[in-house]
């Protein structure tokens, strides 16, 4: 007769995930051990091995659950239904939250990715492709002369990539520049341009520019 699994399985998968993938943000994958994660979740290291069969499979689960929520997530908020600009807002703003709210996952991805095995590292490469894909769209939407330069989609998509992967160097969400407000800020950087950019208000609305 087949194991039942316990009502608790899936929280303590994602406790342990959440757990591994801040240890792995502050000291890398290579130099955490098994151990420290049993303790971190006050579980033994036998525990562990009862969800997750090596550390490995701990790093590919959690990018893959990662990749995932950031797929389906800005899909849903860019899709049909609103024009170029909208889309491509609601892209940013979405992206931003989970970054904001994953910050230690997004760390790993960018610097443990290349622990994993090929094969592993393969699917979550593949992700990352759809992600990168679906800002492409976004962009040829907001400017069709790009779709007569497909030397220029992946560039201009890795410019913007660019600047919203590496958010988590200098980031931080209860600063003085909450998620949305840096959401607006980031689209209207890349739309329009620096110069005569309006001054936001924490909601990310256009402030009111005292007279000169």
């Amino acid at each position: 007769m087949a194991r039942t699994r316990s009502v608790h399985y899936d929280d303590n998968q994602n406790l342990i995930l959440d757990r591994a993938a801040e240890l792995f943000s502050r000291q890398g994958f290579s130099r955490t051990a098994i151990n420290e994660i049993s303790r971190a979740c006050g579980g033994s290291k036998a525990w562990v091995y009862h969800y997750f069969p090596s550390k490995e499979e701990i790093l590919y689960q959690m990018l893959l659950q990662h990749c995932r929520r950031l797929i389906e997530t800005c899909e849903e908020a860019s899709g049909s239904g609103h024009d170029a600009e909208t889309r491509f807002r609601n892209f940013v703003r979405v992206a931003i939250g989970i970054y904001a709210k994953s910050k230690s996952k997004h760390i790993v991805m960018l610097n443990d990715l290349d622990c994993l095995p090929p094969d592993r590292r393969r699917d979550i490469v593949a992700l990352e492709r759809r992600l990168v894909d679906m800002l492409v769209e976004l962009l040829e939407g907001l400017n069709p002369q790009l779709r007569a330069r497909p030397e220029l989609r992946k560039p201009y998509a890795m410019l913007f990539y660019g600047m919203l992967n590496w958010t988590y160097t200098w980031y931080n969400e209860e600063g003085v520049v909450p998620p949305r407000r840096l959401a607006v800020m980031m689209s209207e950087l890349f739309l329009n341009g620096y110069r005569d950019l309006p001054v936001l208000t924490a909601d990310g609305e256009a402030a009111e520019m005292p007279a000169s």
